[in-house]
């Protein structure tokens, strides 16, 4: 499966903990809907469920971990990061990403971080506004756009 789409890097509160997360922005889709306009299940979101994915309804609970899935972030400076999501050794999608103060740290410290994939509209958000970012995240998680996993991390 290939993702497509921007990496966004934010700090986010699973509980009463702040985690490392990365965003893969998929496209929306444009799919089916019914007569009372309700969409019909992304078929990305639906293959990512297939592999390990949990649906994210509650951002404060850290989702289970998908087997055969890694994220392998390169430093480029101390705010930046090249990123590859790689599904079963192959890489699904890279990007250049900034990162939030401590981002690093707290990946490479618990050897994981949390991986959303969705359509979530953050690069229309400037990265500095990170409670916009946090915001649309919690919108797109509430309204079924988003799955999402723990996974290993490298650096």
């Amino acid at each position: 499966m290939g993702l497509a789409g921007r990496i966004t890097a934010v700090m986010v509160w699973h509980g009463r903990t702040v985690r490392p997360t990365l965003i893969a922005e998929l496209p929306a889709d444009p799919g089916p809907r019914d007569q009372a306009g309700t969409a019909a299940p992304d078929p990305q979101l639906s293959l990512l469920h297939s592999e390990g994915f949990a649906w994210s309804c509650d951002l404060h609970e850290v989702p289970g971990a998908a087997p055969g899935w890694s994220v392998h972030l390169v430093p480029r400076s101390s705010t930046a990061a090249h990123a590859e999501i790689i599904q079963d050794g192959a890489v699904v999608s890279t990007d250049t990403v900034a990162l939030p103060p401590g981002f690093l740290d707290a990946a490479e410290g618990l050897g994981w971080l949390v991986l959303y994939c969705g359509d979530v509209g953050l690069p229309d958000i400037p990265g500095e506004d990170q409670a916009a970012r946090l915001a649309a995240l919690n919108t797109a998680a509430a309204t079924g756009r988003v799955a999402g996993a723990s996974v290993a991390v490298r650096t």
